[in-house]
C-alpha cells in the first residue's frame, strides 16, 4: 500500500492567522506603549476619583469624616509633584464654591498649606541649584523668589553660609514678599532678630539713596538700640557672619543717605573695624572736608587705633590730626552746664597757635565773663571751680585730644577736665572742648611744644 504524499496547509489558512493575531501582538510590537498609556490614564483616574472621593467627604455631616478627608487630602499633596498639586488646588477651589461655610474655611486652609508645600520645595531647589557652577545654575526658571535670591546673593555672597541664610529666612518668612518692618516697635527685638535683620537688608534695603526719608530715620533709630543689638549672633555664628557683610554694604554704599558721624557710629557700635577704616581715610584724604566729618573720623580712628590698621593709612591718619592741631572750625556748642574751670594766664606767645579772632561769634563773651566771675577758691586747688559754662567744641580742640590720647595721657589732666564717656565713641564729641580761650591756649601750647620733640 503505498503512502500519500502529506500537503503542506494552505497559504489562506496563514493569511487568516495574521489578521487573527495582529491585534493580540500589537502591544508587543510596540514596546507596551499603549500598555503604559492605559496606565497612565488609569493612573489619572483614580488620582480625580481619590481627589473627588476626599473632596465629597470633606462635606460630610460627620466630623471624623472631615477630619479623615483632610488628613488625606494632606498626604495626597505631600507625596505628588507641583503639577499635581496644582490639580488638587484647582479641584478644591472649584468645590469651595458651592460649599458650606464651614467646607470654605476648610479648603482655605488646605489651599494654603499646600501652598506652603510648593514654596519650600521651591526654595530647596534654588538652594541647591545654587551651589552649581553658574552655567547650569542660569537654567532655573524664573519666579520672584530666583529674583529675590539673585538680590541677596549680591549683597551676601553666594557661599555656604549664604544659602543657609537665605533657606532660613525664607522659610521663616513664608511665601508672602519678604518685606519685613524694621521699624521701632519692641515687636522687633526677640531671638529671631538676626532673621529680621537678614531679612530687610538681605532682600527689602533699597538700591538708591533715601535721604531724608522716613524709613531712614527709623531704620538708624533700630540700628542704634543697644537691646537690639543684644539679640544679634556674634561673628562665630553663620547668621553673625551674614549680617556683618550686609551691614559693611549698607555703610559703604549708604542707601539711606545717612551723614558720615552716623555711618561711623553704626560701625564702630557693629564694631566693624575695616569698615570705620575705610570711612576715615576717606575723610583724611579730602581736602576739604566738613568740621564735623573730620572730627567724628578724628574720634573714631582713635577708637581703633589699637586694632591693626595699614601703615600707610595710619601715616595720613597722623599728618591729617596735626594739621587739624590749627584748625578753629566749630563743630558743635553745648547748653550751659556744670564745668570744671581753671586760672590760667594766656601765654604771651605760642607757636603754630592762630590769634584770636576780634568777633567770636555769639555767647564767647559771656563765657568769658562767666569764667572769670564764677571762679572761687577751691579747697584742694585754688585754681579749680565748678562754674555754669557753654562749651565750644573746635576741629583743633578735637585733634588734640586725640593727640594726648594717643600719647598715652589722660587729657583730664592736661586741662580738658569736661570730658564725658560714650559707650560707643569712647568720648562724647559735645564735651571735648573749653569754655574759654586762655583754657583753650594753654592745652593746644603744650601739645604744640611736644610735636617737634616727638618728630
Amino acid at each position: 500500500m503505498s503512502s500519500r504524499p502529506s500537503r503542506s496547509p494552505p497559504a489562506r489558512w496563514y493569511l487568516l492567522f495574521c489578521l487573527i493575531g495582529m491585534p493580540v501582538g500589537i502591544p508587543f510590537l510596540e514596546n507596551g506603549v499603549m500598555a503604559e498609556t492605559l496606565r497612565g490614564a488609569d493612573a489619572d483616574v483614580s488620582f480625580a476619583g481619590r481627589v473627588d472621593g476626599f473632596l465629597d467627604s470633606l462635606q460630610s455631616d460627620a466630623h471624623a469624616t472631615r477630619r479623615g478627608a483632610t488628613q488625606g487630602l494632606r498626604r495626597l499633596a505631600e507625596d505628588c509633584d507641583s503639577v499635581d498639586r496644582n490639580r488638587i488646588t484647582q479641584a478644591m477651589l472649584r468645590c469651595g464654591l458651592g460649599g458650606d461655610l464651614e467646607t470654605q474655611l476648610q479648603i482655605e486652609r488646605l489651599v494654603e498649606e499646600i501652598e506652603l508645600l510648593g514654596y519650600r520645595d521651591h526654595v530647596e531647589q534654588i538652594v541647591k541649584t545654587a551651589s552649581l557652577p553658574e552655567s547650569t545654575s542660569a537654567q532655573s526658571s524664573e519666579s520672584p523668589l530666583s529674583e529675590r535670591w539673585r538680590t541677596f546673593a549680591g549683597r551676601a555672597g553666594n557661599d555656604a553660609d549664604a544659602r543657609a541664610a537665605f533657606r532660613q529666612v525664607s522659610l521663616w518668612a513664608g511665601p508672602s514678599p519678604m518685606t519685613a518692618c524694621f521699624g521701632v516697635g519692641g515687636g522687633m527685638v526677640s531671638s529671631r532678630a538676626d532673621l529680621v535683620f537678614i531679612s530687610h537688608f538681605g532682600f527689602s534695603a533699597p538700591e538708591i539713596s533715601l535721604r531724608f526719608a522716613a524709613p531712614s530715620g527709623r531704620v538708624l533709630t533700630q540700628l542704634k538700640r543697644t537691646e537690639f543689638r543684644a539679640h544679634l549672633p556674634t561673628p562665630a555664628h553663620a547668621n553673625g557672619r551674614i549680617i556683618g557683610r550686609l551691614i559693611d554694604g549698607v555703610l559703604r554704599e549708604n542707601p539711606y543717605g545717612w551723614s558720615l558721624s552716623e555711618r561711623l557710629h553704626l560701625s564702630l557700635a557693629y564694631q566693624r573695624e575695616r569698615v570705620t577704616e575705610s570711612l576715615c581715610c576717606d575723610v583724611f584724604s579730602r581736602d576739604q572736608a566738613l568740621a564735623c566729618d573730620l572730627a567724628a573720623a578724628i574720634i573714631a580712628w582713635q577708637r581703633i587705633a589699637e586694632c591693626s590698621v595699614d601703615p600707610g593709612m595710619e601715616l595720613l591718619a597722623e599728618r591729617r590730626r596735626t594739621a587739624a592741631l590749627s584748625d578753629r572750625r566749630v563743630v558743635c556748642v553745648s547748653p550751659e552746664q556744670l564745668v570744671v574751670v581753671r586760672v590760667v594766664e594766656l601765654p604771651a606767645a605760642l607757636p603754630h597757635t592762630a590769634p584770636e579772632p576780634p568777633n567770636e561769634g555769639p555767647g564767647e563773651g559771656e563765657n568769658h565773663r562767666v569764667h572769670r566771675g564764677a571762679v572761687v577758691p577751691a579747697a584742694k586747688d585754688a585754681n579749680l571751680a565748678a562754674s555754669p559754662a557753654i562749651l565750644r567744641t573746635r576741629v583743633q580742640d578735637v585733634a588734640g585730644w586725640a593727640s594726648v590720647r594717643l600719647s598715652g595721657q589722660d587729657p583730664r589732666q592736661t586741662g580738658m577736665t569736661s570730658l564725658q564717656a560714650d559707650p560707643v565713641w569712647g568720648v562724647r564729641l559735645s564735651s571735648i572742648g573749653f569754655a574759654s580761650e586762655p583754657e583753650r591756649a594753654s592745652f593746644l601750647g603744650r601739645i604744640h611744644a611736644e610735636i617737634p620733640a616727638s618728630d
